[in-house]
Parts: C-alpha cells; sequence; structure tokens
C-alpha cells in the first residue's frame, strides 16, 4: 500500500536527520563549541519529534486498516521491520544526545 510506504519513507527521512543533527551535536560539543552544539541538539529533537508523530499516525492508519482487512504479507513485514529500525535508531539518537 502507498499509504505504507510513504509513511515509512518520511519516518525514516526523520530519523536520518535526526542522527545527523545528534553527529554535528557530539562533534560541536568535542571541539567546544557549545552554541552551535546546541543549535544541533534541538534540531536533532525536532527531527525525533517529527518521528515519532509520523510513526503514531502511521500506526493509527495501519491499525484502521488492519480493522477493514488483512494487511498483505510484505506490507506487514515492511512495518514490522520499521518498527525494529526506529527502536534502534530512536535509542541510538537519545544516547547521542545525552552525552
Amino acid at each position: 500500500m502507498k499509504i505504507i510506504h510513504d509513511h515509512i519513507k518520511s519516518i525514516e527521512e526523520e530519523l536520518e536527520g535526526a542522527k545527523r543533527y545528534a553527529e554535528k551535536y557530539v562533534t560541536c560539543k568535542a571541539k567546544g563549541h557549545g552554541d552551535t552544539a546546541s543549535t544541533y541538539k534541538k534540531m536533532a529533537h525536532d527531527e525525533l519529534d517529527h518521528a515519532i508523530n509520523v510513526y503514531d499516525m502511521a500506526a493509527d492508519d495501519i491499525e484502521h486498516i488492519e480493522s477493514i482487512y488483512k494487511l498483505p504479507e510484505h506490507e506487514y513485514e515492511a512495518w514490522e521491520s520499521m518498527k525494529r529500525r526506529y527502536a534502534e535508531h530512536i535509542a541510538l539518537v537519545r544516547q547521542m544526545l545525552s552525552i
């Protein structure tokens, strides 16, 4: 289904953005660039918030779809894979931002 793949793509983009900004945060903080590091940290949090919002919308849409009919196996597997990657990325970025 296009809607599921669109949600997955959006979540991946937001998570990648969060990771990219978190890496820049760590680099700037290590170099003593506190103001720039703080900006990157805020940007990473914003991207995480976006990812969480899209994930929640996707979960709601999938729940609605599944109330009507069973998802095809490949759609189900794509969503399950996304849920695992989502959890891993969230944990990684939060760990990086805790430094």
